[in-house]
């Protein structure tokens, strides 16, 4: 099976007055991109996939003030306190990594999540068991970093806004031994779900946004100055960390279904890195990227960003890069 697996890096179009990545084997001065065409199997798989899931289209009507709901502690130590007379949820976590099971992990647009760690290098890992998709409209804040697994898929709404120092979402299997042991190792185990943001997703400097699923779409704003993004699909992903937080690159093995990532608006990491990332077990598996948006990784200080698009077929449209 051909594989179109690309490394770039950022150089200066004069033509366009703007920077663009190109791949790291070519001059530094940039042309004007070309793009990837899509196969007749990949143009099959886009269409199977639509114009936006289709569960992301039907925005669930959830209550204003919706807060996560059965909350348990199953490793660490971690007490989930709700403010009186308002919707608000905080997570005062004591070890350095817990692990909570949700019966479902909905945030309503006025309601607000907080996750209060001792260090920034501390982690929470949400596993979201009772079924059905999770929708965020409200605010997720923490100094630390917040992993959100469901099976089912998550949504980010246009109202939502992530503030913390890493964040993880994905419909894959974390197993809980294996996080609490510092491996970050997921599994799809059979999950069809998405990852899908329309807000605003922000980690601190240094930080990482992780979107992973067979089907993972980015229309809002994802931001990490100096730190990664990675958007990516596979049937099992490790992540391997550099230092405290610092999310190096990932590996992962081909998707036993067709899978999508696709960026329609910005995905920014100034003087980071940008993983984009879709492999299929077959030609009929195929793993998709389609890229309209922006993809960002340079800095006034250093153009030293780096842009990786690793996928069986890739699509390049006018979005700057």
């Amino acid at each position: 099976m051909h594989s179109l697996n690309h490394v770039y890096r950022l150089v200066w179009n004069a033509r366009h007055q703007r920077w663009q990545a190109v791949p790291e084997t070519a001059r530094g001065r940039g042309k004007s991109g070309r793009a990837a065409r899509l196969s007749a199997a990949a143009l099959a798989l886009l269409a199977a996939f639509g114009p936006a899931s289709a569960w992301a289209q039907a925005l669930s009507a959830i209550d204003p003030l919706t807060l996560p709901t059965g909350a348990q502690v199953v490793a660490g130590q971690a007490t989930v306190v709700k403010a009186p007379n308002a919707a608000s949820l905080t997570i005062q976590q004591a070890s350095n990594r817990a692990v909570l099971n949700w019966d479902t992990f909905n945030l309503g647009q006025q309601a607000s999540l907080r996750f209060e760690q001792p260090s920034a290098q501390s982690v929470t890992l949400n596993r979201v068991l009772g079924g059905g998709q999770s929708t965020i409209l409200g605010q997720i804040s923490a100094p630390g970093q917040v992993f959100i697994s469901n099976p089912d898929g998550v949504l980010f709404g246009r109202s939502a806004r992530v503030d913390v120092g890493g964040l993880l979402a994905t419909t894959h299997r974390i197993d809980a031994d294996a996080f609490m042991a510092g491996r970050t190792e997921l599994a799809r185990a059979g999950s069809t779900g998405a990852v899908v943001n329309q807000g605003e997703l922000r980690s601190s400097l240094g930080g990482y946004i992780a979107l992973l699923a067979p089907e993972v779409r980015n229309q809002g704003v994802v931001l990490a100055q100096a730190g990664t993004v990675a958007m990516a699909s596979g049937e099992t992903i490790t992540l391997r960390f550099e230092g405290d937080k610092r999310l190096a690159s990932l590996q992962t093995t081909p998707s036993a279904i067709a899978s999508l990532v696709e960026n329609g608006h910005a995905v920014l990491a100034p003087g980071g890195l940008i993983i984009l990332s879709a492999s299929g077990a077959s030609r009929l598996q195929a793993g998709v990227i389609r890229q309209s948006g922006e993809l960002n990784a340079s800095s006034l200080q250093n153009q030293g960003g780096r842009i990786v698009l690793e996928g069986d077929d890739i699509s390049l449209a006018s979005g700057p890069l």
